[in-house]
This record gives C-alpha cells, structure tokens and sequence, in this order.
C-alpha cells in the first residue's frame, strides 16, 4: 500500500474511539504503518499494519495494543530465561485482558470466538519468539 493510501484510508468508528480514548488517556497516537507494534512508552505510538480488517482482526490488534499500554514497564534482565517466558505470556494475557476491559468501557462488542482466536495465536507467538518488556 503506497503512502497515498494510508493516508486516505479511513478509521472505522470503533477503531476512532480506541485511538481517541488513547490519545486522550495516555498521549498514545494510532497510525497504519508497515509492522504492527506498541512502540513503547517513550515514543507512544501504535502501528498496525495496514493490511488489517480494522473491523475485525485490526480491531482486535488495537485492542491488545492498547492493553499494552497500561502494562506497567518491565526490566527483562531481572528474569532467568524460563521466568522470562513465564512473565512474557502472563504480560501477554494481561495485555488482551486490559484490551477487553477498554472495549467494555467504549462498548464496542467483541466477537468471543474471534477474541479467543487472537488471544492464541498472540500466546503462541510469544512462546516461539522472544518478546519486548514493556
């Protein structure tokens, strides 16, 4: 997708209210990009990758993402290796877990089959591939 496109790609209504509820809780902007990340507290952005359904699984990324968010910051060389793995996938839980908690809050209804999908997927994932501590 060129430049053009991301720009003009529109937000549903739903993906709307999580990146104001974001910008105006926690100065976190959301933007389409080429990966999809939290890129830390510093920085305070959200990408998602352009090539998401914002209705369904973009939806459901966002969320997670936002669940990051409210994650607090974690020191990964206080951590053996499987204490890192171990807190990886409970930061990983708790993340989808804050991310349903802030579509409650916005009513924004959630597909549970679908939620639950996601959910494994994203533990699945942690467990292959080391994960970023915050």
């Amino acid at each position: 997708m060129d430049i053009y496109k991301k720009k003009k790609r529109r937000f549903t209504r739903d993906f709307k209210k999580i990146s104001k509820y974001l910008k105006e809780e926690k100065g976190v902007s959301v933007v389409l990009g080429e990966t999809t990340e939290y890129t830390g507290p510093f920085n305070r952005q959200i990408i998602i990758h352009h090539n998401y359904d914002l209705r369904n699984n973009g939806l459901y990324v966002l969320l997670y993402e936002a669940g990051r968010v409210y994650l607090p910051i974690g020191n990964p060389e206080q951590y053996s290796t499987d204490e890192l793995l171990a807190n990886s996938v409970l930061r990983e839980i708790k993340a989808w877990s804050l991310g349903k908690k802030i579509a409650k809050e916005l009513n924004i209804k959630i597909n549970q089959t679908e939620w639950e999908e996601n959910i494994s997927r994203g533990i699945v994932s942690v467990i292959k591939t080391p994960t970023k501590v915050w």
